[in-house]
């Protein structure tokens, strides 16, 4: 009843505090609209992650749960479940596509900084698993000792050309790290990409469009570009942000064909429709 509580304060205190995230000048602006509410399968009881795959929803179980992925409509019936084959759900957060089919399920959900196990679990379009274990090259502490340096929880990635950028959680510094993941290797460490300020808690995130992506955290939606290869510089710009206080506990975005689909771990599926507009 606590954690309910507490999710449900987290998400609808985006109605009375300022936006603090400052949004750039660009080509486009973007519209979001609600367009229905409805449930998830039963079995999911703490939806993590959420991606569309050939029409069809494909969701996974926060920490703890079984190593299921569960396929179903975009009206919550389900289809059917497939078992990750060599896996262990320790704490699954988020999982992704890429542009041939493969799935990717991370297993990075480090709420406590003191994890040594991280690693994406790599499932090809015949189903074949492959494990990627990693870790990060600045952190030298399990837990870190000071507070503001526990920034190594993560619960969002997504791909970019040809690698998985992963997201930390930035609970306690407010300062977002973001990591490129080789998806083609099977261990490696990873250095910090770039960082940025978002002042959320950055619980899923999705590609729209090329390099606009959509950035889930709770009560929140914040649209932004990352780099593309015209303009390397590392940096996110923040274009637009949208506040869904009664969306409560979400922790799972994904995007397909003008549609924006996001799940909370209360079993609700929301359907928003997107319109990227020329300024």
């Amino acid at each position: 009843m606590i954690y309910k509580i507490a999710f449900w304060i987290l998400s609808l205190q985006t109605l009375f505090k300022p936006c603090p995230c400052k949004t750039e000048k660009n080509w486009i602006k973007p519209t979001i609209s609600f367009i229905e509410k409805t449930h998830l399968p039963r079995c999911l009881n703490e939806s993590s992650g959420l991606i569309v795959l050939n029409d069809t929803l494909y969701s996974h179980n926060d920490s703890g749960g079984l190593p299921y992925l569960y396929r179903f409509s975009k009206s919550g019936l389900l289809y059917d479940s497939v078992k990750v084959n060599n896996a262990k759900n320790i704490d699954w957060e988020d999982i992704s596509t890429d542009k041939y089919g493969n799935m990717y399920v991370g297993d990075f959900g480090n709420n406590y900084n003191e994890r040594r196990d991280l690693c994406i679990y790599k499932i090809d379009t015949v189903k074949n698993v492959r494990k990627i274990n990693f870790s990060y090259s600045n952190q030298t502490e399990f837990p870190p000792q000071k507070r503001k340096n526990k920034n190594f929880d993560c619960e969002a990635m997504l791909p970019f050309q040809n690698h998985l950028v992963l997201f930390s959680k930035a609970k306690t510094s407010k300062k977002e790290m973001l990591y490129l993941l080789n998806p083609n290797e099977n261990s490696q460490i990873l250095t910090p990409w770039f960082h940025f300020k978002l002042h959320e808690r950055v619980t899923s995130a999705t590609v729209i469009s090329e390099n606009v992506i959509a950035i889930l955290s709770y009560g929140k939606l914040i649209i932004c570009t990352l780099p593309d290869e015209e303009n390397p510089e590392p940096k996110i710009k923040i274009i637009y942000c949208k506040k869904l206080p009664l969306v409560r506990q979400s922790e799972a975005v994904t995007y397909n064909s003008g549609t924006l689909y996001i799940s909370n771990e209360q079993g609700d599926l929301f359907r928003f429709k997107v319109e990227l507009l020329p300024k």
